[in-house]
């Protein structure tokens, strides 16, 4: 966490509803197991079309996905590296809004900007060399609220911690694979 900057305060934003938030933890508290296995699995299926182009499900939502134009892409799509920061981001914004709201914590604005460092991006196109990956990822939170600075970055700490996004970016993964011709 690298700092916390004030933007100037407006009416709060609305905020999930609490009493379904209460059922949620008190099923997941309680081993619901349809709903843990509906909230522990993620499915994607994607398909290449073109160039560097893939378009793709995640449930029933449409994703897609490019190369930038400097290395072969048409720059039709954001590339699965800047969607992955994105999806850092977004990650961490749901868990600061569930973590505030469950604490009756009023949140005026909330931003977060992601930008990530990769360790050697030539791995990826001639195959040697280091890391390919993330080596060093920043975040900037932006938060008006009226909790004071440790509790929000008491908040923002946690929200990490219990981010499944963030999580598996520092996590190995097992992978499983099979092809199918």
């Amino acid at each position: 966490m690298e700092q916390r900057k004030t933007i100037k305060k407006s009416s709060a934003l609305e905020y999930p509803n609490k009493d379904t938030l209460k059922k949620v933890i008190e099923k997941i508290a309680n081993g619901d197991p349809q709903l843990i296995e509906s909230l522990g699995k993620v499915d994607a299926h994607l398909f290449w079309t073109g160039g560097f182009r893939v378009k793709g499900f995640c449930k029933t939502y449409e994703v897609s996905f490019d190369m930038p134009s400097i290395v072969g892409g048409s720059d039709a799509y954001p590339g699965p590296g800047p969607t992955l920061m994105a999806s850092l981001g977004a990650c961490l914004v749901i868990g600061i809004v569930y973590n505030s709201a469950i604490r009756d914590i009023k949140i005026y604005k909330l931003s977060v900007s992601v930008s990530g460092v990769k360790g050697d991006p030539k791995t990826f196109y001639t195959g040697s060399g280091g890391n390919p990956g993330y080596e060093n990822i920043h975040v900037i939170f932006y938060v008006d609220t009226d909790a004071s600075e440790d509790v929000i970055r008491d908040i923002i700490e946690h929200s990490i911690k219990t981010s499944p996004v963030a999580s598996s970016l520092k996590s190995k993964i097992t992978y499983e694979l099979k092809l199918l011709a």
